[in-house]
């Protein structure tokens, strides 16, 4: 709905707190655990004199220790630990705003900070425990064949990501660049250079430093010794002692 045609109400309204997102099921038994404190202390004793933070933090983790323990209910009350729990936080709210708490939590700790870094730590070793998927990189011949040879790429790309690999398709990558308009008779980087901007500098410049900082093995392509740039994705990924697949040998295998 557009501005112009919501009402002027909305408009005001929708910046305000959404109360109705508060789960009437909180405020139902958060009532009955207020009304338990207010018969032993009388009702918004809090305002009348200030109370101190740590006295219901502790409250409402007890009742939160309890409840994870197992016990649903408040021996005392019969009402349900969570309710209690509620209770204890919203009295810190409610005496925060009216200037009625006395906060005497402790000086500031790492609690924060430390979850957070532990939580990347768990994160990582997570991740290290999972076997990591070798990373292959697609070399072969493109320029002077219909469409650049796509197809080829795109019928490796799947044959490898069946063996659990994961892989680096140039055709792919050109598709993604440059959209659908990678098409061409002679397969012309010329025609290409024109008609998109294709840049083989640039392209050259990303597939060799994948090559170079991902990659654990490259697969050529049957035909890859007319291809200028295979020959040197393949000489960078001698030097550097990748692993060489080839097409050509699994056909005759």
């Amino acid at each position: 709905m557009s501005a112009d045609t919501e009402n002027p109400k909305d408009l005001i309204g929708i910046k305000k707190p959404n109360i109705h997102l508060v789960p009437p099921a909180l405020v139902i038994w958060a009532a009955k655990a207020m009304e338990n404190g207010a018969s032993k202390y009388g009702p918004f004793n809090w305002r009348q004199k200030k109370v101190r933070a740590t006295i219901y933090i502790s409250a409402a983790m007890r009742h939160l220790y309890a409840f994870l323990d197992g016990e649903d209910f408040a021996d005392d009350s019969g009402i349900h630990h969570a309710a209690h729990a509620a209770a204890c936080l919203g009295i810190i709210l409610d005496a925060r705003e009216c200037d009625c708490l006395i906060d005497d939590r402790p000086p500031k700790g790492p609690a924060a900070s430390l979850m957070a870094r532990l939580t990347t730590t768990i994160s990582k070793v997570e991740a290290s425990a999972q076997p990591r998927r070798r990373k292959v990189y697609i070399a072969g011949p493109m320029r002077g064949i219909k469409d650049f040879n796509f197809s080829a790429f795109y019928a490796a790309e799947e044959k490898l990501r069946a063996r659990g690999y994961e892989v680096f398709n140039p055709a792919r990558r050109d598709a993604q660049k440059y959209g659908g308009n990678l098409k061409s008779e002679t397969g012309s980087e010329e025609e290409i250079t024109a008609a998109v901007g294709f840049s083989i500098r640039d392209a050259m410049a990303v597939d060799t430093a994948w090559i170079a900082t991902e990659a654990d093995a490259i697969y050529m392509l049957r035909g890859w010794e007319s291809s200028k740039g295979a020959h040197a994705e393949i000489a960078l990924a001698k030097a550097i002692g990748l692993d060489i697949l080839w097409e050509e040998k699994e056909e005759t295998a």
